[in-house]
């Protein structure tokens, strides 16, 4: 009786080890399962964020060639009609601008940069149908250069007074 008892009890703790061993190895790959969707989600996060943070990062000179754009805009009142024409030519005016070449000579500078000026004044006068309102476009960008010159003079002004201050 005693090998009887013996011999069951070992096919009964087989068996329990059995779906034991059956029930850790469904744990695991469970487990596996649960780690690799919790990875795909936290990449899938991090890639969300990534492109988030990438779309609402505004180039440096973005935000100030909007606030061009209204300005003068609103300085010329402009209608839908003359925007649509007069921002490419204007665009291509101030890309020549920018790609003037520093001579190291002022005068001959701003001797190019009065040409370009003049040349661009016909095209703008085209479009606007009047010289005056041509004219205006060099007025209101020399008004918004004279804007920003004092905004960031204030802007570099106000820490010195809280310097001051301390």
């Amino acid at each position: 009786m005693s090998l009887y008892v013996y011999s069951y009890t070992n096919k009964y703790y087989r068996k329990n080890i059995q779906y034991f061993s059956n029930f850790l190895n469904q744990r695991k790959i469970f487990l596996k399962k649960i780690i690799f969707f919790v990875k795909k989600i936290f990449l899938l996060l991090l890639f969300i964020t990534f492109v988030t943070v990438n779309a609402n990062a505004q180039q440096p000179g973005d935000r100030m060639r909007s606030l061009e754009i209204g300005y003068i805009t609103k300085e010329l009142r402009l209608t839908p009609e003359e925007a649509e024409k007069f921002w490419p030519v204007y665009n291509k005016y101030k890309q020549e601008l920018r790609t003037l070449p520093d001579t190291g000579d002022e005068l001959e500078r701003q001797q190019k940069v009065l040409n370009i000026r003049k040349k661009y004044k016909k095209g703008f006068a085209e479009i606007l149908l009047d010289n005056n309102r041509a004219q205006a476009v060099y007025d209101a960008e020399d008004r918004l250069r004279n804007l920003v010159k004092r905004e960031l003079e204030k802007r570099r002004e106000r820490p010195r007074k809280f310097r001051n201050n301390e």
